[in-house]
């Protein structure tokens, strides 16, 4: 199946006229965040790098600055704001970059440090900084504490945290291989629900009922977008996805679309003004969305090389690992992104 990128009619037109705000928006964004780390999370690392006794390694510096600590608060904090019309607070935007940076390491609890399912869990509701702990460990729990310290609503950053933690958990069932496929989409989808909403309870005001349940389901989707990207990595781990089940691309891509066109409808019922809707949709689309779409159209042309079958198990890494810098590959995602509109 050849996958149309977009047809040229109103929509299109009023999406080429949107897409150079979004993106000189988003890079603006990005450009504020990375000063505010260099000024705000590096002096934190250091201090604590200078007096624990263990280190941090590079990924984990770079998850914390290139990549949560990054994407959290220029992606998805933005846009939170977005909806209710004003500008992100200092306040939370120290919030949002604290929580992102808890992010990687906290996957990694499970992931690398290996940590029994407790003591990760006591560290959700026993935030105190031991120093007779590992760094990452000391790390986590200062910007945890920072979180609670400054947030309105702290018994919420629990709450939420807790839900990830607990689908979490439940996605280790992944890498054994019990669950068919239609539970590995729904764990997938939780596990994304659970985290948008864990980021969203750092922004103040509280989110009404259909906020909270549209987030939910941005999230889940959100997350089947970083299974595409992660294809090669989950692979590699024995992490099962939605994807490993595979042998054609389309049924996935096209489950993909219908919940993409699902996010926009729902975002009628959103009691915010249309703008604020119709800003904070364009930007998660070309920042996550279309970009997962222009990954899928790279996993399907490998079909051609294994006689119309997807076979994840005889592609290489550079034959997964689809690369969003490249100005092809940026073009189509801008392509993708006219197709759709509030």
């Amino acid at each position: 199946m050849r996958w149309k990128i977009f047809t040229l009619n109103n929509r299109t037109l009023c999406n080429l006229a949107a897409l150079p705000r979004v993106i000189k928006a988003i890079r603006k964004d990005l450009k504020v965040q990375q000063e505010y780390i260099s000024y705000k999370i590096d002096p934190v690392i250091e201090d604590l790098l200078s007096s624990a006794d263990t280190h941090l390694s590079p990924k984990e510096i770079h998850k914390i600055k290139n990549y949560y600590g990054l994407a959290v608060p220029a992606i998805l904090a933005e846009s939170f704001v977005l909806l209710q019309g004003r500008k992100l607070s200092e306040t939370e935007r120290w919030i949002a970059t604290c929580l992102g940076a808890m992010t990687g390491l906290f996957d990694d609890f499970f992931d690398v440090a290996g940590l029994s399912k407790e003591m990760v869990k006591e560290k959700i509701f026993s935030p105190e900084i031991s120093v007779d702990r590992p760094a990452n460990e000391q790390l986590f729990s200062r910007f945890y504490r920072e979180v609670l310290k400054h947030s309105s609503a702290p018994e919420e950053i629990t709450k939420n945290l807790y839900e990830v933690y607990l689908h979490q958990v439940k996605s280790l069932e992944q890498e054994d291989g019990t669950l068919n496929e239609e539970q590995t989409w729904d764990v997938t989808q939780a596990k994304g629900g659970s985290s948008l909403l864990f980021y969203r309870s750092g922004i103040m005001p509280q989110p009404p009922v259909q906020e909270i349940t549209f987030l939910f389901n941005v999230g889940a989707l959100m997350q089947v977008a970083n299974d595409i990207f992660d294809v090669y990595k989950d692979r590699e781990a024995g992490v099962r996805t939605g994807l490993m089940f595979l042998k054609n691309i389309d049924p996935f891509r096209e489950r993909f679309n219908k919940d993409l066109n699902n996010l926009f409808l729902q975002s009628h019922s959103l009691s915010y003004k249309r703008k604020a809707i119709k800003h904070f949709m364009e930007r998660i689309n070309l920042a996550v969305f279309c970009r997962a779409l222009v990954a899928l159209d790279q996993l399907k042309m490998l079909e051609k090389k294994t006689n119309g079958e997807f076979l994840l198990e005889k592609y290489t890494r550079k034959d997964l690992i689809c690369d969003m810098d490249t100005k092809k590959n940026m073009l189509r995602s801008a392509a993708y992104f006219l197709n759709y509109s509030y």
